[in-house]
């Protein structure tokens, strides 16, 4: 499921961001320089960069309506008589009037071919453009908690819902999607179950006429304030350069949202401090730290989205938690890639702790001088000394830990069903596999240490 709680503010270009609100509005879609791609146009806004709009309904209490008690709306995401907030695909006077368009004429008629479109819920031929939800990431508002869900549905008549789009009935899947005609025109239901920000990628596509070719855009982000307004929106950056980088502005994170060329990320001064990183493209990316630190909240590589390198190689410059003492979320929500930290991880000024989170891998290589390791999910290889034996590791349950050099800790904690493995798995340096253990770790808190010898041990805690 491409669906990711963000617990931190995310952030835009200079900061400052257009609210769009109360208004009819549209996700316009384009045909620029033999591509698709997205804008915002807005009765009385004109036509606005996706990158720096929030589209809002709101304030506080004016958007919930009460679930109906019928399974129909089981797509929603929410239980029958529980509070669902709701944007209408009808005018509705003070309310935000929310569709998709692609009759502004930059897409000028012909420009697609017709083609038959089999899905169920469409079933007949036409120039259509495909509008694919591919993620949505979520920022709690005051009050809230948790992951959220959002929904995307038409109504007519007496019949039932036509259900185009849910995070709530199985994930983000091929079906997540809607239909538009080439210089068509539509509005549609938008459900959101929280109050917050959220962030819905999507990827719009056709195929050209006489050629018949099938073209896609890239991810194309919209901001969505839902009874909440987000101090600041994210900089978009590419996954590969030339030219792209990381600015120093602690009020803002930066989204990973295009390919790019080639080259690494670079950082915008000597000490770059930004809110979040967050991967969002299938390019693999690195960002380059050599003699510089970076300093961050959270690093995030989205579901289904490439890998991603902090540091070109082992000990490449310093990567730390945004805040003083603070913690530094590592969230690989991929399980098929890896987050790996060149970098040397440190603590910011006083003990600051990693978290882990997410069924993906981490690779630690760098020199660790950070006060508490969480592993709380998917596989993080240690390959390297964590600390000078004052730090504490915390496997959580259901977590792997495999620990490639020798370790002197503090203390280990670990969880129910979590695994702690001692060897060579994946370590990028010669020599690991000559590791083992000499004193075998029993579930709880005790201090640990590890001796190079020969063998392999690998323990798992029992439930």
């Amino acid at each position: 499921m491409k669906r990711l709680l963000f617990l931190l503010a995310l952030a835009p270009p200079a900061g400052a961001y257009t609210t769009v609100t109360n208004e009819h509005v549209d996700l316009q879609i384009e045909y620029v320089g033999g591509a698709l791609s997205g804008k915002i146009k807005a009765d009385s806004n004109g036509n606005l960069a996706r990158t720096a709009a929030l589209l809002f309904d709101g304030p506080a209490g004016t958007t919930s309506v009460v679930r109906p008690a019928d399974p129909v709306w089981d797509f929603l995401g929410v239980a029958a008589g529980q509070t669902l907030y709701y944007w209408p695909q009808s005018l509705v006077a003070g309310r935000t009037y929310l569709g998709f368009g692609a009759d502004d004429g930059t897409i000028p008629t012909g420009t697609l071919a017709s083609y038959y479109e089999s899905d169920p819920r469409v079933e007949s031929t036409a120039p259509w453009i495909k509008i694919a939800l591919t993620a949505m990431r979520y920022e709690a508002a005051p009050g809230e908690s948790g992951a959220a869900d959002f929904s995307l549905w038409q109504t007519g008549g007496f019949g039932p819902p036509d259900v185009w789009m849910s995070t709530a009935d199985g994930g983000i899947t091929a079906t997540d999607a809607t239909w538009l005609l080439e210089g068509g025109h539509a509005h549609h239901n938008w459900g959101f179950t929280k109050r917050g920000y959220y962030q819905l990628d999507f990827k719009f596509s056709g195929k050209l006429s006489g050629s018949n070719v099938y073209i896609e855009s890239q991810t194309q982000t919209y901001h969505f304030g839902v009874e909440f307004s987000p101090a600041t929106l994210p900089v978009e950056i590419t996954a590969r350069g030339p030219g792209s980088m990381i600015a120093n502005d602690p009020a803002t994170g930066v989204l990973i949202n295009r390919a790019g060329t080639s080259g690494s990320i670079a950082l915008g001064a000597a000490v770059t401090v930004t809110q979040s990183v967050v991967q969002n493209t299938t390019t693999a990316a690195t960002v380059d730290t050599a003699l510089n630190t970076l300093r961050t909240g959270r690093i995030t590589i989205g579901s289904g989205q490439a890998a991603l390198t902090i540091g070109v190689a082992p000990g490449d410059g310093t990567l730390t938690a945004a805040t003083e003492g603070g913690d530094l979320l590592l969230a690989v929500e991929n399980a098929a890639t890896a987050l790996t930290v060149n970098a040397a991880l440190t603590d910011h000024t006083t003990a600051s702790s990693v978290t882990k989170t997410g069924p993906g891998t981490l690779h630690l290589n760098g020199p660790q001088s950070f006060t508490t390791l969480n592993a709380n999910g998917g596989t993080t290889h240690l390959h390297s000394a964590l600390g000078t034996g004052g730090s504490t590791l915390n496997v959580g349950p259901g977590a792997v830990v495999n620990i490639t050099v020798s370790q002197t800790l503090a203390a280990l904690n670990i969880g129910s069903g979590a695994e702690l493995t001692l060897g060579s798995t994946s370590s990028p340096f010669a020599g690991d596999d000559q590791v083992a253990t000499r004193i075998v770790p029993e579930p709880g808190t005790l201090a640990l240490f590890i001796a190079a010898t020969l063998g392999l041990l690998s323990r798992r805690r029992r439930p």
